[in-house]
């Protein structure tokens, strides 16, 4: 399924996208890899999968888009509005956007513009609905029921009025947990395509240099067992997915011991060269496998807990993050390690994840 998605925290814009590009002919000469879930090509829904591409398009500082639907009519509508940059502006944005005639049957398209601290949004083919605590959203694709769950269930969960938010990072960690959660909706939820947004959620969002994405962004998975008798088993299998952009380009590191999986992905943008695409990684190779392995404080850590209950026979999903400053030692020795004893140093991270799941004090089956 496909999704994008545009919301106000405070006076602070966010906007979420897929990457996932389907057909309704297998146009793919073999099974196209996705991050996290490697093999849910085929035909389900009449639908093939036939690539990435980012639905999250900044064409310069002050105009950028979300596109849902055809790739062929997004790649001419994105050129249209290069055409045209130089002349929008908040005051002319809707008239002239009005004038393209654009075909809300092929594309779904938020289109914003901004400048001098003014901003105008203006959409074709998405859907406007309601939250008490965000006001208004814009919602376009197929996965736009699932995503406006996630926004209902965050807000309860929360207890938060997003238009009293007025400190921006406060909104950009906020917007961060739910593009979390729309990605752990995305990897673990569902079967084949109806529940699949490519394995890749961006996040854009507007400040004073304009619109940007945020980078360096890891998804941590882990897997915890309350067993029968109420102990806790922990899978020593942390693996996880990485989200970084070169230049304009979006890479997808994924990584998992036990799978033998050590990947990357590349999602191009609607500009990308895809003949040069092979030159353009073997040039920047050195970058890309440096920034997959390389852990820092500038790092966004998110873990994803799936805490299986087999003493009640159910099953939960838990996601939050953890200051990246306090535990960065812990993951880049846990993620990277090189024989060293971590055990120690595993076990003191997964009880700070019990902790803020407010699981205490739990009856460990250690090694």
């Amino acid at each position: 399924m496909t999704l994008i998605a545009n919301y106000f925290i405070g006076p602070f814009p966010f906007f979420h996208g897929d990457s996932l590009i389907t057909a309704e002919v297998d146009l793919a000469e073999s099974r196209v890899p996705l991050p996290y879930n490697s093999h849910i090509n085929g035909k389900i829904d009449g639908a093939f999968i036939t690539g990435l591409y980012q639905k999250l398009v900044i064409v310069s500082p002050s105009i950028a888009f979300c596109w849902t639907g055809s790739l062929k009519a997004a790649k001419k509508f994105n050129e249209t509005l290069i055409s045209l940059s130089n002349k929008l502006n908040p005051l002319n944005f809707k008239s002239e956007m009005e004038k393209l005639n654009i075909n809300s049957q092929a594309l779904g398209l938020i289109i914003m513009c901004f400048e001098a601290g003014q901003l105008c949004i203006f959409d074709f083919g998405v859907d406007h609905v309601e939250l008490p605590e965000f006001g208004e959203i814009r919602l376009g694709g197929s996965g736009k029921g699932d995503a406006y769950s996630t926004l209902a269930r965050l807000s309860y969960k929360y207890h938060k009025d997003m238009s009293g938010i007025l400190d921006f990072y406060e909104a950009i960690d906020l917007a961060n947990v739910i593009a979390t959660e729309l990605f752990s909706l995305n990897v673990l939820g569902g079967y084949g395509l109806n529940n699949r947004w490519g394995g890749i959620i961006e996040t854009m969002f507007l400040d004073c240099k304009g619109f940007r994405k945020p980078t360096d962004t890891m998804y941590i998975f882990w897997e915890l067992t309350i067993t029968k008798d109420g102990s806790l088993d922990v899978r020593k299998d942390a693996h996880y997915i990485k989200q970084f952009y070169i230049n304009d380009i979006l890479l997808c590191y994924y990584r998992r011991s036990s799978e033998n999986r050590n990947e990357v992905f590349v999602v191009p943008t609607l500009t990308t060269d895809l003949a040069n695409m092979i030159v353009w990684v073997n040039k920047n190779s050195e970058e890309i496998q440096s920034r997959c392995r390389n852990h820092n404080l500038t790092n966004t850590f998110y873990n994803i807990v799936v805490l299986k209950n087999m003493s009640d026979d159910s099953k939960s999903i838990s996601i939050f993050s953890v200051n990246s400053a306090k535990y960065y030692n812990h993951y880049n020795k846990i993620l990277n390690s090189t024989g060293e004893d971590i055990t120690t140093l595993f076990y003191e991270l997964i009880d700070e994840l019990l902790r803020q799941m407010n699981v205490h004090n739990p009856k460990w089956r250690r090694p």
